[in-house]
């Protein structure tokens, strides 16, 4: 059992894997997903995967998955066909969000990124991606994906082409749900305490006038 100071917010486990969510990076705007893969005899990890998505991407995930709207979306596009344009397949990822490692802090560390992911080349940007796509048994599939990137003149990091490492973890309508609360509550506290906190540094001409009835 955790300790009630941890850093994990969340964890969901699959067959030899499991996903986390921590609040380490609330200070910097993100939500950290780490994916996990582990062999089973030894329980040694065989693979990891860090996703940091902006945290109001992931607050606004969560309230479309808390209000039913993001199950809506993809039962509407099942219906049609279509999403986004394309045809629905067993792979269609009904959310994306794309990150990653840009070509410089590539360059600055490139054979250690080879060592762990071999398809990186000098030049190249590694790419990240989050996905949640749909299940036969399990209604989700939450994904993360490494592979070659390239930036773009926005500084965000475009796949290029298939990519080779990735981990998918099948959650059930539960345990979807409780991911966004976790993230929705978790990081409205860290705000609460940031406000309250640092509050006469961010506001300090602001006086507050209290109402007293009868005067």
């Amino acid at each position: 059992m955790r300790d009630s100071y941890s850093t994990q917010i969340f964890r969901v486990d699959g067959k030899n894997s499991f996903m986390e969510v921590l609040n380490v990076a609330f200070p910097i705007g993100k939500v950290q997903f780490n994916f996990v893969e582990y062999d089973e005899k030894t329980n040694k990890q065989t693979k990891k995967l860090d996703i940091y998505m902006d945290v109001l991407q992931a607050v606004a995930l969560a309230e479309r998955i808390l209000s039913g709207d993001f199950a809506a979306t993809v039962n509407a596009a099942k219906a049609a066909g279509k999403f986004n344009g394309m045809n629905v397949t067993t792979y269609t990822s009904f959310f994306t969000d794309m990150g990653g490692i840009s070509e410089e802090k590539v360059a600055k560390k490139l054979e250690e990124y080879q060592k762990q992911y071999p398809f990186v080349k000098e030049g190249q940007a590694i790419s990240r991606q989050f996905k949640i796509q749909t299940g036969s048994k399990y209604p989700w599939v939450l994904r993360a994906e490494y592979g070659p990137g390239k930036s773009s003149d926005t500084g965000l990091i475009v796949p290029q082409g298939n990519a080779p490492v990735y981990i998918n973890l099948p959650v059930d309508a539960d345990s979807f749900y409780k991911m966004a609360v976790a993230i929705k509550y978790s990081y409205q506290a860290y705000l609460n305490q940031y406000y309250a906190k640092f509050g006469d540094k961010l506001f300090p001409n602001e006086k507050v006038k209290i109402f007293t009835p009868g005067k």
